[in-house]
C-alpha cells in the first residue's frame, strides 16, 4: 500500500521539492528545471486523504520516469507520459492485494 510517507522519502531522497500552489489548472502538477524537479500541489482541489494519497502517487510516477510533457503538447504525447507515469507508479507501489481491493 503507498503511504504519503513513501511519496515524501522519495522526494526527500531525490532532492524533488514539493510545492503547495493554489488555482492550479490540476490538483498536481510535476515539472522539471534542468536536473531539478518539484511536485505543486493544489490542495484547494484535493478534498480527500484517499484523493491526496492518488495524486502524490501519480506525480510520483511522472519524477520516478522523467515522463513530462509540454502544456501544448500533442495528446499522444500527453497519453504516453501520463501511461508511464502510473504504469511506473503501479511497479513500485501496489501490491496484487490493492488491485484486488480496487476491484471488489
Amino acid at each position: 500500500m503507498f503511504d504519503l510517507s513513501d511519496f515524501y522519502s522519495y522526494c526527500r531522497r531525490n532532492e524533488i521539492d514539493v510545492i503547495p500552489y493554489a488555482n492550479s489548472p490540476s490538483p498536481g502538477a510535476t515539472v522539471r528545471d534542468g536536473e531539478w524537479y518539484a511536485v505543486f500541489l493544489d490542495f484547494s482541489q484535493i478534498h480527500t486523504l484517499p484523493e491526496l494519497r492518488g495524486v502524490c502517487l501519480h506525480e510520483l510516477g511522472h519524477a520516478g520516469t522523467g515522463a513530462l510533457h509540454k502544456i501544448d503538447s500533442p495528446f499522444e504525447t500527453v497519453e504516453r507520459s501520463e501511461y508511464r507515469a502510473n504504469r511506473w507508479a503501479a511497479e513500485h507501489f501496489l501490491t496484487e492485494s490493492d488491485f484486488r481491493e480496487a476491484f471488489a
